[in-house]
């Protein structure tokens, strides 16, 4: 398939150019979700002009890759390239990294839950304990994680993941 021969050579190109960063760099810049945003670029290719036209931007920064994160303004291009494709993946397509409803939902669910306690402790008319809004607060965030657990496994089942 031309899509797998695309993938394997998107990737096996950057594999090459793997020993030219340093560690760091690699993990800093992402620059292992290229892969990643290609296969998923490529796949809507085929019903988005937009994924379409980004298949070329990804070409681009693979070339440049190593040399354009040296300075300053080729780096800004890579990074501003690269988060416009994550962008169009997330707006157009509805395509989530994984953990993202967890991280998400954990944290609402925190927040509710910090907010939740001090209402009860106000119509309660208590005076402030901490016990109170901390039981609240972990209510909240096991509930935020069990919510957004489940709705990544609906998005990894759908396959709507980066």
């Amino acid at each position: 398939m031309e899509n797998s021969n695309w993938v394997k050579n998107f990737y096996q190109s950057l594999e090459a150019k793997k020993d030219n960063f340093l560690p760091a760099d690699f993990r800093f810049y992402n620059i292992a979700r290229l892969p990643i945003l290609a296969d998923k670029t490529y796949e809507f290719s085929s019903s988005c002009p937009d994924c379409k036209s980004n298949i070329t931007l990804l070409n681009e920064l693979l070339d440049n890759l190593p040399e354009c994160l040296h300075q300053y303004h080729t780096r800004k291009k890579f990074e501003k390239t690269r988060n416009q494709i994550e962008l169009h993946l997330h707006k157009t397509h509805n395509l989530r990294y994984a953990s993202y409803y967890t991280s998400l939902y954990t944290l609402l669910g925190t927040i509710i839950g910090c907010i939740s306690g001090m209402i009860f402790i106000f119509l309660a008319q208590k005076k402030f304990e901490m016990n109170i809004v901390l039981i609240f607060i972990a209510i909240g965030l096991i509930s935020g994680y069990i919510l957004g657990k489940r709705k990544d496994k609906l998005k990894y089942k759908k396959k709507l993941q980066i």
